[in-house]
């Protein structure tokens, strides 16, 4: 039975040899290995890695089991256990593996690493940080550990630490390719050119066939200025022929050799090679753009335009190519679809600083304002720290009279404070706002900053001047003369004030000093004439204004102190001449006014003055002297009505230039109780308030108190003609300039002012020939060239319209005074005259040069399309301002 039993199995045995296959010859070599060596770790990992390259995991598994049992110290096969649980997935069982084998073997930094990996590809950068710098703890010169933390880093966009990184990685290997090349990016990306090259030269030295960092230390070495790096020229040249060696046929080599050939001035071989580039790769967005580059030198806009269009179809947002394309587009005035691309380079959030302004200046151009206004608000907010954005926004609104606007922008530049001439125009800015207080703040900064600032200290000046603080205003002429001892408006200033003052003996000298400076002074000559009066020299102030005014026979100032030193002299019919003339001149100056109804004849000037002229006179001549002083105490003694005595303090107030001291006059002052001339001087005081209306009252019931051809009568119906022109009241206004030409039938004035009534009513065919009457006499008067072209421009009557008329005046009067108004009159003449190009050239320098308020926007936005349509059968638009 027992031999039966062994004979079966010995059978069995058999039959089992005869069908399992034998193991492969290399299997059986391993196996024997750890046979005869089992205690080499070498053997088991070479095992293992032979049967996990067969998906034999199980196996792999029991052979890494093995081997960790009977070997007590085996780095090597715990780092093969971990990677092959990874490689199982099952990650419970990697973690627990990991961190028993660290807690039994913390020095293995390789096995540390291996687990920061593993976190890393899991997504916990922060554990995979931690493991790696445990590693260099153990291990500071743990190169593979260093290289993993900066790629760590990198990806968590810790760049300055990832380059720190790398950088210590090539200290202990240089040799290490990949970290050169990462540190060659880094510097790239920031910028940093030079850095860059010398990194990738090292990474080029380890990899000098890997066609990617060939490429990228290419691009690199295209950055340089050729001119000025002769030698990245020639590393760029050996490095493009490196690549093109190795792929000679490649659309990007001849792209690139191309832009080298481009930059080297070779035009031809240039344009062969970036042609045959997009002809193998036609969606090589990069070549295409090169051509235009290439075509754009050579001044082939055309070619320019297709080449970049076709660019675009593969590379819709480059920046460079749609700042290029609406370029070109603006070169061949194609302006519409200039702004449709800068408008879609805005919008990539990509586009520079000079792509804003741009499009800004293209909206301005076309009157759209508000767009203009809103992309550099977008630039800034692009740009911030951008300055001429801010700077160019800041001339819009200034442009716009939005002065406070302006000002807040300006303020928001870097170092606006350190910035002196940037103080001078925030205080400008200031001034026209009517922000005095804001003013005198800039201007403080600026003459800190820059003390020869001259407009900055002629302003301050003028604010004390304005706040009556006379001790700083003398302070800063001083400061202003000793630093411009040629400057005349300082000496006429300082002089002024030290004759206010009453300090003749400084006045002397200062003038003195002036005129031997400045002897055609007209300022200090008048000056020096007032000094005269005041130190009652009376002879010799009469000879002085007598060639002042024989010099300057327009001069009111003038022809009033000539006046009133002929009163003196007695020479009464030379001094109401001369008076008359200064009125004419200035016939709303209150001082004028005065002299002229002083030396009214007796009778008259008892009808103006009234019962009371006897006791009024010698106060109103000591104020028509400039007796100033003298007046105010004369006037305390006088015994007349209270409104009286009010009103000659008034007039004291006014003459002293301090009305904001003078009383108020009680109201209504038209009683026909009340003498003339306080009637009079509340209708002046209305009418410098601009109430119109209320002015034009008085003087009306002054007019109809005045006995027929009294002398103040012409004068009186200028004041409500002027008052009812202001008021728009054009027609009822025009017979009262009528009675006034016919005692001054040569006033200029007052016949331009019934022919502007005539144009502000849009009555052409009147104005026509009043406006050729008055050019007659002066043919420089821009207003009138002006307005007499727009005349035979919008004349209902289109037979009576004479458009080659016109654009000669117009030429004349922007020739004289290039304001808006002007510009658009003469942009209308080419238009009428069939010169459309001309006219829309005119019109944009108006737009972009001459200013204008907000309220004018719609009408030149009307007028900018109506050009633009080139229909000369329509009319200007209608001009709706206040």
């Amino acid at each position: 039975m027992l031999l039966r039993s062994l004979f079966f199995l010995l059978i069995g045995s058999l039959l089992v040899g005869c069908f399992t296959p034998p193991k492969p010859q290399r299997e059986q070599e391993l196996r024997t290995a750890i046979r005869i060596a089992p205690h080499y770790e070498e053997g088991y990992a070479r095992y293992a890695n032979w049967l996990r390259q067969r998906g034999r995991w199980s196996e792999t598994r029991a052979v890494l089991n093995s081997g960790r049992s009977r070997i007590d110290q085996t780095p090597l096969l715990d780092r093969l256990k971990g990677n092959l649980l990874i490689a199982l997935g099952e990650q419970e069982e990697v973690e627990r593996f990991y961190q028993q084998s660290l807690a039994d073997h913390p020095e293995n930094v390789r096995l540390r690493l291996d687990r920061a990996q593993f976190r890393k590809q899991r997504g916990d950068h922060e554990g995979a940080l931690a493991d790696a710098q445990a590693a260099l703890d153990h291990d500071s010169e743990f190169v593979d550990a260093h290289h993993f933390r900066g790629m760590t880093l990198l990806q968590t966009g810790q760049q300055e630490a990832a380059l720190a990184a790398f950088i210590k990685t090539v200290e202990l290997d240089a040799n290490h390719e990949t970290a050169w090349q990462q540190i060659a990016q880094i510097w790239r990306d920031r910028g940093e050119l030079r850095k860059a090259e010398n990194a990738y030269k090292h990474a080029v030295a380890l990899a000098p066939e890997s066609e990617n960092l060939l490429r990228d230390y290419a691009g690199v070495l295209e950055q340089f200025d050729p001119q000025s790096n002769p030698e990245q020229r020639n590393t760029l040249r050996l490095i493009l022929a490196q690549i093109e060696r190795l792929h000679p046929g490649s659309s990007w080599i001849h792209a690139h050799q191309g832009s080298r050939l481009l930059t080297a001035g070779d035009w031809l071989s240039a344009k062969q090679r970036l042609q045959k580039s997009v002809a193998l790769q036609p969606n090589y967005a990069w070549a295409w753009f090169k051509l235009a580059e290439l075509q754009l030198t050579g001044e082939r806009h055309s070619e320019a335009l297709g080449s970049l269009q076709s660019g675009l179809q593969h590379q819709p947002d480059s920046p460079w190519a749609l700042a290029q394309t609406a370029f070109v587009l603006e070169k061949l005035g194609r302006i519409d679809e200039a702004i449709a691309t800068y408008e879609k380079l805005c919008a990539t959030q990509q586009a520079q600083p000079l792509a804003y302004r741009k499009l800004s200046r293209f909206y301005w151009s076309q009157v759209r304002m508000n767009e203009a206004q809103a992309v550099l608000e977008a630039g800034i907010q692009q740009h911030p720290q951008h300055g001429e954005l801010r700077v160019e926004l800041a001339r819009l609104l200034d442009h716009l009279h939005d002065f406070g606007a302006a000002r807040k922008v300006l303020t928001q530049l870097p170092n606006a404070e350190g910035n002196a001439p940037l103080q001078g125009q925030l205080a400008r800015l200031s001034l026209f706002n009517n922000e005095p207080d804001h003013a005198l703040t800039h201007l403080n900064l600026a003459l800190e900053l820059d003390p020869n600032l001259h407009w900055a200290r002629t302003q301050r000046i003028r604010q004390f001047a304005g706040r009556h603080q006379d001790a700083e205003a003398e302070q800063e002429l001083q400061e202003l003369l000793s630093r411009n001892p040629e400057d005349e408006w300082g000496y006429a200033e300082l002089s002024r004030l030290l004759l206010e003052q009453n300090r003749l003996g400084e006045a002397a000298n200062l003038l003195q000093s002036g005129l031997e400076r400045l002897p055609e002074s007209r300022s200090l000559r008048s000056l020096q004439g007032i000094l005269l009066e005041k130190q009652s020299q009376r002879e010799a102030a009469l000879l002085e204004f007598e060639a002042l005014a024989h010099e300057h026979p327009e001069d009111a100032l003038v022809l009033m102190h000539l006046g009133s030193n002929q009163m003196i002299a007695g020479e009464l019919e030379q001094a109401r001449s001369s008076i008359l003339k200064a009125l004419q001149r200035a016939e709303g100056d209150l001082g004028i006014w005065l002299q002229f109804t002083t030396l009214l004849p007796e009778t008259e000037a008892q009808v103006w003055y009234g019962k009371d002229w006897d006791a009024l006179q010698p106060v109103l001549l000591q104020l028509v002297r400039g007796e100033l002083d003298s007046a105010w105490q004369a006037l305390q003694q006088l015994r007349i009505d209270p409104v009286q005595r009010d009103a000659l303090r008034v007039l004291y107030f006014h003459l002293k230039e301090r009305s904001d001291l003078a009383p108020d006059l009680p109201t209504p002052l038209h009683s026909p109780e009340l003498p003339l001339w306080v009637r009079h001087l509340r209708g002046f005081l209305h009418e410098r308030r601009d109430e119109n209306s209320a002015a034009q009252r008085h003087y009306r019931s002054v007019l109809n108190s005045l006995p027929e051809h009294h002398s103040a009568q012409p004068w009186l119906e200028l004041r409500i003609g002027i008052t009812q022109h202001r008021l728009k009241q054009y027609e009822l206004a025009r017979p009262h300039f009528r009675r006034f030409l016919v005692d001054f039938p040569e006033d200029y004035d007052t016949r331009m002012l019934i022919v502007l009534g005539h144009t502000l009513a849009f009555e052409e065919a009147a104005a026509i020939p009043l406006y050729e009457k008055l050019i007659l006499e002066r043919p420089n008067h821009a207003l009138a060239l002006n307005n007499l072209a727009w005349s035979y421009l919008t004349i209902r009557d289109r037979s009576q319209r004479k458009p080659q008329r016109a654009l000669e005046l117009a030429l004349q009067a922007v020739e004289l005074q290039p304001s808006i108004d002007h510009l658009d009159t003469l942009a209308e003449a080419h238009f009428q005259s069939g010169q459309r190009e001309e006219a829309q050239d005119v019109f944009r320098r108006g737009v972009l040069e001459a200013d204008f308020p907000r309220s004018r926007i719609p009408y030149l936005r009307a007028q900018y399309l109506r050009f633009q349509s080139g229909d000369l059968r329509s009319d200007p638009p209608d001009l709706h301002e206040d």
